[in-house]
């Protein structure tokens, strides 16, 4: 298992996308933001991950749109990465 870590850009495009407009279980934080866009982001370099779309209403996420990184504080020692639409 030759296993490295490598640098990318952050930009990619939405592979796929789902919208989440109810939130049923035991969390409270995921509530307060309903609803959210949460996609499968196609990393310019090959890679694909799952992440956040934020900066934009849901319902103008697409499959296609073109996105870059950006993270979300959750505590201040724990941030997570999200994605928002570039800005042409």
């Amino acid at each position: 298992m030759d296993i490295e870590w490598v640098k990318v850009s952050g930009k990619g495009s939405v592979y796929s996308y789902t919208i989440i407009w109810q939130v049923i279980g035991n969390s409270p934080l995921y509530n307060l933001e309903i609803p959210f866009a949460v996609g499968l982001i196609e990393l310019d370099e090959g890679p694909r991950m799952y992440a956040r779309i934020i900066g934009c209403e849901v319902t103008d996420v697409k499959v296609g749109m073109k996105v870059e990184v950006d993270f979300k504080d959750l505590t201040s020692e724990i941030s997570i990465p999200v994605f928002r639409p570039v800005k042409e």
